[in-house]
This record gives C-alpha cells, structure tokens and sequence, in this order.
C-alpha cells in the first residue's frame, strides 16, 4: 500500500503533467511567476482541444475526456478556430 497522503498532494499542475515529481514541462507552471496557474491550465487545456478538435473529436467526447463543461470546449474551439 502506498503512501496514499503524499499522493494526494502529487497531483501535478495541469494540462500535461499530472505527476508533480515527473513534471514534462521544463518550467513547472506552478513555478511560473508571471502568470496564474488557472491560467496556464487554461491555456494547455485549450491545446489539447485544438488536437482532439483536429482529430474529428466532438464537444461530447472532448468535455468527457478533459473533465470539462460542453461550454468550455466551445469557447476554447472558438478561441483556437
């Protein structure tokens, strides 16, 4: 059994990195000063849409896969069209 408190607190920091300790970013976002971290969750959401947007995905199937409202894939599709 692992240890389920340090774990709670590995949640990364949005878009790509969903592990604190094995980050993909070379900056983690939490780590980036000048912007929100909501933000830059914002923006690499909007990212993965603009790919799951190009790959014939519909509002449906792209808010069940990032855990979002149909009205963010919306706004975000209309942001990256």
């Amino acid at each position: 059994m692992g240890n389920t408190k340090a774990a709670k607190y590995n949640l990364g920091c949005g878009g790509e990195c969903v592990d604190s300790l094995n980050c993909p970013y070379e900056v983690c976002l939490h780590d980036q000063k000048d912007v929100s971290v909501r933000t830059k969750q914002a923006e690499a959401r909007r990212e993965k849409v603009a790919v799951l947007w190009r790959s014939g995905m519909t509002y449906t199937e792209m808010a069940k896969e990032l855990g979002v409202q149909q009205r963010t894939i919306a706004r975000d599709v209309a942001e990256v069209s």
